[in-house]
């Protein structure tokens, strides 16, 4: 692990689970470093406890990056804040009329963390039933001032006045991400609880624990997932609340055993003093080179595993799943004899549309991707189970 890197984890450690800070042997926090530091933290969205970590050890006090560091922190503190708000008001305003809703991902798992503000979201993730989906978001628009962003085969994106962000999903996963993991996230309702015998419901501990290793592998299989859903991993390891028996059963149901048993390893390495082996080491190349959602390169050695050779990779981007006409081009829904010239359509537009030189570039460094680099890779999601 690189210095920068090195210094991460231990102000992370420090910051989330109140593990003393001790840096490497000669380490001087110079500003060149605590730039690298930022820049890496920002990439994997934990500048913000770093920075917490830093101010708590002294370690902020004078430097050029002192104001960088707070912003970080007031940013995180205020946007926590206001998520919290409307998600209540959003279930408030639910609860009257009558929509089931989970609060799913940062809104249940910030409660683990010493301070919520800590588990920073992009956006507010919630769960209801697609009949529902029409009132909720008539409810969001017409009484809660949000705006209908945009669609997707999963949930309906919304944004308010004040920039906050809401995913309305109706199901977990796309349909075809979902039968990659035995389509038990299809199951979530029967994993529910309603609070107080109200129409807000919370998650049991299993489908919280299943779900989240579920999300990790998907966006392993895209990339890379970046550092914070390790830190919420340690802490629900370190809960003994979330692993129980019913948990390794939709594991196993999964297929996704292996990979819960090797990303746990790796968030001890990080945050619980255990020792490295090859696979561990081969995670934390692949994710600190991806960032929070896949560098360019790390998705590319990733769909070169998934789709076995660059030809294979081609026909996967020429010939989509329904569900993508579907859902970018509704007149299919109605229509459905205009599917296979919407296919036309997508094998001339790949061949002489706009992106056909970015399509090209991308082929051409998948193409480049050196022998060892894609050894290391498929090694990698072999031994995850992700093949």
């Amino acid at each position: 692990m690189v210095k920068g890197a090195e210094i991460l984890m231990r102000l992370v450690g420090n910051g989330v689970f109140g593990t003393p800070l001790s840096m490497p042997v000669g380490t001087v926090m110079t500003d060149e470093l605590l730039a690298q530091v930022f820049d890496l933290a920002k990439a994997h969205d934990v500048a913000h406890i770093v920075a917490s970590a830093l101010d708590k050890n002294n370690l902020l006090f004078g430097s050029a990056f002192e104001g960088l560091y707070r912003e970080q922190m007031y940013d995180a503190v205020i946007k926590s804040e206001n998520q919290s708000f409307v998600l209540r008001k959003i279930s408030e305003a639910f609860e009257k009329a009558q929509i089931s809703h989970i609060p799913l991902k940062g809104s249940v798992i910030k409660e683990l963390y010493p301070e919520s503000w800590m588990r920073t979201s992009c956006d507010i993730d919630i769960l209801i039933h697609k009949e529902d989906l029409s009132a909720a978001s008539e409810v969001l628009c017409k009484e809660l001032d949000f705006v209908k962003e945009k669609e997707s085969s999963h949930d309906v994106s919304f944004v308010n006045s004040g920039k906050v962000c809401i995913e309305l999903h109706f199901t977990l996963m796309e349909k075809e991400k979902s039968k990659l993991f035995g389509n038990i996230t299809d199951r979530v309702w029967d994993f529910a609880a309603p609070q107080s015998n109200g129409y807000r419901y919370i998650l049991k501990n299993e489908m919280v624990y299943f779900y989240h290793i579920a999300h990790m592998a998907r966006h392993f299989r895209s990339g890379g997932c970046g550092v914070r859903p390790f830190v919420d991993l340690q802490l629900m390891i370190n809960s003994r609340k979330y692993r129980t028996d019913e948990a390794n059963q939709l594991l196993e149901e999964a297929g996704l055993v292996a990979f819960a048993d090797c990303v746990e390893k790796q968030s001890g390495v990080w945050f619980s003093g255990k020792e490295h082996n090859d696979t561990t080491l081969l995670i934390e190349e692949y994710i600190l080179a991806g960032g929070s959602f896949g560098s360019e390169q790390t998705r590319l050695k990733a769909e070169k595993q998934i789709h076995e050779s660059e030809e294979k990779y081609v026909l996967s981007r020429l010939f989509v799943p329904s569900a993508y006409f579907k859902n970018n081009y509704p007149i299919v829904n109605k229509y459905k004899f205009l599917l296979p010239f919407f296919q036309i359509y997508r094998i001339f537009s790949f061949a002489f549309g706009k992106k056909k030189d970015f399509r090209k570039n991308r082929l051409e460094k998948m193409k480049n991707i050196t022998e060892n680099e894609n050894e290391k890779t498929r090694l990698l999601f072999e031994v995850l189970g992700l093949k």
